[in-house]
């Protein structure tokens, strides 16, 4: 649980606590203890362990007084609050309790009333878990005999005096205060030392007098009676007249004596910090430091300890959290001195209850803010001394800001009555400006009326970012129209509708201006990686670097001089880091050393960094496409829409003097910070193109008002612009609730903004000391000003102004709010207005016309990039196949006709592929393929392809990774596709990873042992949504991604397809596994090549052929076992006697047998199994092939400590040592060849 997170009463009555703010003024000590005896007086209390009062506990008689409580508490910042209740509090009660704090302290306390449940410990949980932990400190009285809590304390004015001396004596000797006579001021100092969340609390409450007791006390000391020895003596005759008493017992006397026993309390105090688990140690610390604070106000024989509680204690409870539950409950205890187990010898006469009197009482709850140090001070905001009104600054001084600009307020003078309003002239508003105040104190209002005054004054735009989603946009559009006229100079987006429509990816403007290339694609990734950074969290964007350095290596690439574009789409981004991650094939770029980097990524040792570090990237990508309205936006590009399409860009505004305003209000926060993030990057490089264009021109001012900056400015797009606005001809006015907001996120900018911003402007804020000292002077340091802010009302501002003309910086002033301008719905005159109801109407009709880019928007989706082609890659040609005409053809024609898939047909495999080689393109109207070079054209087939491509090249010129598959034919009728719940689509990509999974395509089409099934998606044109939901309802399986992506069909996608498997036909000896995996295919088959190669190709072997799925038989099997009959039986045991491949020799004996190993949970009993099958055999060679190293040595492992019978395998190998090394010659093992070893070693013949 967070220590600030507070529960807030929603049905609150009346205020039932007070909390009070002391004052530096001195407290006097005998006051505070005369006035202690009026809390005596709220009730009548009781007599502690008498007869009485257990009597009428007994009896259930009468009510316990009320208690009143102290309270100390820090949240675990410097800040601490301090303050009173009372048990069963009603107004009357409070009022008293008021009175007797007012009475107490000095008339310069501030009291307030509050809520109780504000000034509990309720930011400490009560039922805390295992993840925090509490140690605390319960004081508890002490007495040396049984009724020696009758003897008295250190008097709270006594003490004070011997402090006041002893500070005045280390003032003088050590320069510094001495505070170990005040209790509170040691417990604060610790507080306010600490980061820790801590309580202090103090429940008291009137006891009965017990002058009687005390009588009877002195009689029994004269006499000798008031030990345990005197007791039993006490039958001997007794001097009443005795005066040898001892030194101890005349002083015992005289403290009982001097105790005002009408005036007495019942005292509980105790103290806890929470922290962290793992940081016990530091409470720990603090409760020790604790401990001790009260010992100093001890009696001789009446002394109060300071105990310490943790969870480190008891058994059932735990001690610290008993404690912390005792806080929670304002549990009171009453005092025990006498509980009947302290009459035993030995035990000590200890309370929980203390036994006080009104002199002693304020040592408890008594706060003197004089003699508090300085941190203690500034923990509790003291209320300094000098806090007084501020002189304004000369007249002379005034009249530099009273004429046109950025409208502040009116300064208000002495006596408070306000001065003419004052204005930043605009030949100082670059130098930037920072509106801070809390909700309420009225910034938005402040702002609208200085965007109206600084519009009419200055000859640039006014850009106004609204993200609080409240009235501003409106109460500004309203008071625009009333002030102006008319709406013709506002251009207004309502975001959660419309959007900006920015082409944030197109570096042409840049390229245009003369910007280098470079520059402009560093500006954009890194404007882009910002964005990024923003959605996820910085922490957690951060903590994958390589991941993060893939996206800036494959937007390099995109933006590639020679090879890419000068505008790309986030979903060219993530289509080429998907490529790259199922191709392993870097895209073509011209710059050796991202070449050298990509393909570094790809030939890690460890496979599996690869994987992570790519789905690390695409992750991040995937950032933007959850948002309809960021995905739009980073979507759009106006080079692939037509002309008459609204665009948007700040270049063509910067020198027009209009108001362009941002209502981002309803947008989630995470779309709302990256659209904000996108506008500001767009006008940033729109002001820098401009600079470019007008070197030595004085350029109309642009005005930034950027509500809740804090929101969007832990990055560098924000420091740029504070940096460069004033080269830009850029002025920023940033409205923040506080700027240690910043702080935290980004502490260059929070420096950035506390130094170099011109002018601050301020209202009502919390604890801010670093802004304090921006405003101190030499009459007002950080803590007055740190007061004055904190107790501006609503309206109020403290405004630090910059010098003009060179001058000296204007001291602080006060100003106050203007009055709300014309046309504001708040105003008395603020009526409806039809004429502005018509005006707005227009105004958000010309925007969404010309500029608005709408957000569900979808007719224009594949002119935005929704193929490879069109987004514009390395791996493609601009001039390949799918380009306008193709996105025309799949979106419905150039007539608008509706597309053959909502038909209920779907387009060639040809017609939908993003893959072809660049000189070839589809015609669909001849469902031909045609040469570009000579206009020849060919069958759609895979040799009509390979034709085609020789046609004017040479087939070892083509990168296989751009020739598609030709056909992919769904074998159910018509009215079965309709039937069907899955789309088109859907079943085609299904028929598609089936066929291949079946090896039924040419290997120039689509070779299992290479390629990706990310091609066939491709192929198909399908999204990964479309491919989820089909492995989320388990009609296909996502075998895994290495060395490349495969799904596999499963049974029940099989019957979607209406596939049935025949055995001997799709299954049995020499065809293929049921239900087996494409991964595992794939491994047979690049097996199978291989032993093509080095075997039966090499005429010393005596391998002549190679079988795949080779029954093992036993004696003789009918030819329906060996082909693999209809009885499911008999094929389950001839797949346990199959061999995944083996050559055969002439006679048909086994000379190699391989075995195909996917490693899963049942590896240690499977592979021992496997084993002992080849072995069966004798082959002369027994293979294994695994999909990755770690694999191998799994194997290894398994056959090292099978779980029955004796190891098969002796020998072992270091986990780092490649299986291709392993050096083993046993009679089922004898090599282990990872998957991707033997792709290197097969020649790829596909051509």
């Amino acid at each position: 649980m967070d220590p600030d997170e507070l529960p807030v009463k929603k049905d609150r009555q009346q205020p039932d606590a007070i909390q009070v703010r002391p004052a530096e003024t001195a407290l006097s000590p005998r006051a505070a203890s005369n006035q202690a005896k009026q809390f005596h007086g709220l009730s009548k209390g009781r007599l502690p362990d008498g007869i009485t009062h257990k009597l009428a506990r007994a009896l259930d008689m009468g009510e316990a007084p009320p208690w009143i409580e102290c309270q100390i508490r820090s949240r675990g910042t410097d800040a601490l609050e301090y303050c009173f209740s009372i048990e069963d509090v009603d107004d009357s009660g409070l009022d008293v309790l008021e009175t007797s704090l007012r009475t107490l302290f000095p008339d310069e306390y501030e009291l307030r009333r509050t809520y109780r449940e504000n000034l509990g410990v309720t930011h400490l949980p009560q039922d805390a878990g295992d993840d925090w932990y509490v140690a605390g400190v319960e004081y508890v009285g002490e007495a040396d005999r049984r009724r020696d809590w009758q003897t008295r304390l250190e008097p709270f004015a006594t003490s004070d005096r011997t402090h006041q001396q002893t500070q005045d004596y280390n003032s003088h000797h050590t320069g510094q205060n001495d505070h170990e006579h005040s209790p509170l001021t040691t417990i604060i100092e610790t507080m306010a030392r600490s980061s820790l969340p801590m309580v202090y609390q103090v429940l008291f409450r009137p006891l009965d007098n017990w002058h009687r007791a005390a009588d009877g006390r002195i009689e029994a000391i004269e006499t000798g009676t008031d030990t345990l020895w005197g007791q039993l003596s006490k039958f001997r005759e007794v001097d009443l007249d005795r005066v040898d008493l001892s030194q101890s017992d005349r002083q015992r006397r005289a403290d009982i004596q001097t105790r005002a026993s009408a005036h007495s309390f019942a005292v509980n105090a105790r103290a806890a910090a929470f922290a962290p688990a793992d940081g016990s140690h530091r409470a720990d610390h603090v409760a020790t430091q604790l401990q001790s604070a009260f010992s100093h106000i001890s009696g001789e024989f009446h002394t109060v300890t300071g105990r310490v509680r943790t969870d480190d204690d008891g058994h059932l409870v735990p001690a610290g959290r008993e404690l912390l539950g005792a806080i929670h409950k304002r549990a009171f205890y009453e005092p025990t001195y006498q509980r009947p187990e302290t009459a035993v010898p030995l035990t000590a006469n200890d309370s929980r209850g203390i036994v006080v009197d009104h002199q002693e009482l304020p040592h408890f709850f008594a706060v003197d803010g004089n003699q508090l140090t300085p941190d203690a001070r500034r923990a509790l905001e003291t209320i300094p001394e000098d806090q007084t009104s501020i002189t304004l600054p000369p007249k002379s001084v005034l009249a530099q800001y009273r004429q046109p600009g950025l409208a502040i307020g009116a300064p208000q003078t002495n006596d408070g009555t306000t001065a003419d309003p004052i204005a930043l002239p605009p030949r100082v508003q670059t130098r930037n400006v920072a509106w801070v105040g809390q909700t309420g104190t009225g910034k938005s209002t402040s702002l609208i009326t200085a965007a109206l005054e600084n519009h009419q004054a200055t000859d640039g735009p006014e850009i106004v970012f609204d993200p609080k989603g409240g009235r501003m946009t409106d109460e500004y559009l309203r008071c625009h129209y009333a002030k102006f006229g008319d709406l013709e100079d506002v251009i207004y987006f309502d975001c959660a509708e419309w959007l900006p429509a920015i082409s944030f990816f197109d570096v042409k403007p840049d390229l245009e201006a003369g910007v280098p290339r470079n520059v402009a694609v560093q500006d954009r990734i890194g404007h882009y990686q910002e964005i990024l950074r923003q959605l996820m969290g910085a922490e957690q964007y951060d903590n994958a670097v390589e991941s993060t350095d893939m996206i800036e290596d494959m937007l390099r690439a995109l933006y590639d001089p020679i090879h890419g574009r000068d505008v790309v789409t986030n979903r060219g981004l993530r289509q080429a880091l998907e490529r790259f991650r199922g191709r392993k094939s870097p895209p073509a770029v011209s710059n050796p050393d991202l070449r050298d980097r990509l393909q570094g990524a790809i030939e890690n040792d460890d496979k599996d960094i690869f994987k992570k570090v790519m789905s690390g990237a695409v992750n991040r990508v995937d950032e933007v496409a959850t948002s309809p309205h960021l995905s739009r936006v980073f979507n759009h590009r106006p080079s692939g829409i037509e002309a008459d399409q609204p665009t948007f860009d700040f270049a063509d505004w910067l020198d027009e003097d209009v108001i362009i305003l941002f209502d981002t209000g309803r947008l989630q926060s995470e779309a709302k910070r990256g659209l904000t993030l996108v506008l500001l990057s767009n006008l940033w490089s729109a002001l820098r193109r401009r600079r470019r264009r007008n070197v030595d021109v004085t350029l109309p001012l642009v005005n930034v008002y950027l509500e809740e900056a804090a929101d969007v400015a832990n990055g560098d797009l924000l420091a740029e612009l504070l940096a460069q606005s004033r080269s830009f001809g850029c002025a920023l006015v940033l409205a923040m609730q506080f700027p240690g907001q910043l702080e935290a996120t980004d502490s260059e900018l929070y420096q950035e903004l506390l130094n170099n911003v011109g002018t601050y402007v301020t209202g009502k804020i919390g604890v801010d000391h670093d802004l304090a000292h921006r405003y101190a002077t030499e009459a007002m340091g950080r803590e007055s000003i740190a007061n004055r802010l904190r107790g501006l009302s609503a309206g109020q501002w403290l405004v630090d102004l910059p010098g003009v003309f060179q001058g000296r910086n204007p001291r602080p002033l006060m100003a106050e709010s203007l009055p709300l301008p014309e046309g504001h719905p708040d105003r008395s005159d603020g009526g409806p207005d039809p004429e502005f109801t018509a005006a707005h109407d227009d105004l958000l009709e010309w925007t969404k016309r010309d500029f608005g880019l709408s957000v569900d928007a979808t007719a224009t989706e594949s002119a935005e990039g929704s193929t490879a082609g069109d987004v514009g890659d390395p791996w493609q040609s601009e001039d390949g196949p799918i380009g306008a005409e193709v996105d025309r053809e799949r979106a419905g024609g150039p007539a608008g006709e509706t597309a053959p898939e909502e038909q209920g047909e779907m387009p060639p495999i040809l017609a939908t592929t993003s893959r072809m080689p660049s000189f070839l393109r589809y015609t669909a109207d001849s469902d031909a393929l045609e040469c570009t070079t000579c206009n020849s054209r060919f069958d759609s087939t895979a040799d009509g392809l390979r034709t085609a491509i020789q046609c004017c090249h040479d087939l070892d010129s083509v990168d296989l990774d751009d020739v598609p598959i030709c056909s992919c034919n769904v074998t159910l009728s018509p009215e079965e596709v309709q039937a069907s719940k899955w789309s088109r689509r859907q079943l085609t990509f299904l028929q598609a990873v089936h066929n291949a999974q079946q090896r039924r395509y040419d290997r120039i089409e689509y070779d299992i042992v290479h390629d990706s099934m990310v091609r066939l998606k491709e192929d198909v044109g399908i999204d990964q949504e479309e491919i989820d939901d089909l492995l989320d309802a388990g009609l296909l399986r996502h075998d895994g991604d290495h060395p490349q992506r495969y799904y596999t069909v499963t049974p029940a996608g099989r019957d979607a397809i209406g596939e049935e498997f025949q055995a001997g036909v799709d299954f049995g000896h020499g065809k293929g596994d049921l239900d087996e995996s494409s991964q595992h295919v794939a491994m047979i088959e690049v097996s199978a090549r291989w032993l093509r190669q080095e075997r039966v190709a090499d005429p010393d072997c005596p391998d002549v052929e190679v079988v795949t799925y080779y029954e093992v038989r036993e004696g003789s099997a009918d030819a329906a076992a060996f082909m693999g009959g209809d009885d499911d039986t008999t094929v389950e045991n001839l797949e346990q006697r199959r061999l995944d491949c083996v050559t055969l020799d002439e006679t048909g004996d086994v000379v190699v047998a391989v075995e195909a190993e996917r490693i899963n949970h049942d590896v240690t009993r499977a592979v021992p199994e496997d084993y002992d099958k080849m072995a069966a055999c004798d082959p002369e060679e027994a293979i294994w092939v695994v999909l990755s190293q770690a694999d191998g040595h799994d194997i290894l492992e398994a056959l090292n400590d099978p779980p029955e019978g004796e190891p098969r395998v002796g020998k072992t190998y270091s986990s780092t040592t490649p299986p291709q090394q392993f050096r083993i010659d046993q009679p089922g093992l004898t090599a282990i060849y990872p998957m991707t070893w033997l792709q290197r070693q097969v020649q790829d013949d596909s051509r």
